[in-house]
């Protein structure tokens, strides 16, 4: 039984049937709570379903963070972590969850590309700062 529910949430995730997804993976999650594969699941199902101001993508990050907590050696779910946090702008989770990503995978090129979006979206900032605050270099 708990195989057919892994199965039926993984097939409603690919469906992108993301509200079958989100309860089949809660679901799974009640028989196997420390599996890592549901909570990842849970969090695409709660990603595919955002919309602005993203309420589910704010839940579905501790789920991403759970599932590479779990299975820390696993690329895809740093990845994912790392696009999500990008998504809302926290740009520390993000980077971190890129350079774990591509410290167990460096020839994955997303996780090259996200991580580049991250540090230009961080420099973007710190110089948009500065530009603002130009006396702000003067105190140091």
């Amino acid at each position: 039984m708990e195989t057919f529910k892994a199965n039926f949430a993984t097939a409603s995730l690919e469906a992108q049937q993301w509200g079958d997804a989100k309860a089949a993976f809660q679901q799974a999650l009640t028989s196997n709570p420390k599996s890592a594969e549901s909570y990842h699941g849970l969090a695409k199902a709660l990603e595919g379903m955002d919309s602005f101001p993203h309420d589910q993508l704010k839940e579905a990050i501790p789920k991403f963070s759970l599932a590479t907590q779990i299975k820390p050696q696993n690329p895809q779910f740093q990845y994912d972590l790392c696009s999500a946090a990008f998504k809302l702008r926290d740009n520390r989770v993000a980077k971190e969850a890129c350079e774990k990503g591509i410290k167990l995978a460096g020839g994955y090129a997303p996780l090259h590309f996200t991580l580049g979006r991250v540090l230009e979206e961080m420099v973007s900032r710190v110089n948009g700062l500065n530009a603002l605050f130009p006396w702000k270099g003067c105190l140091i």
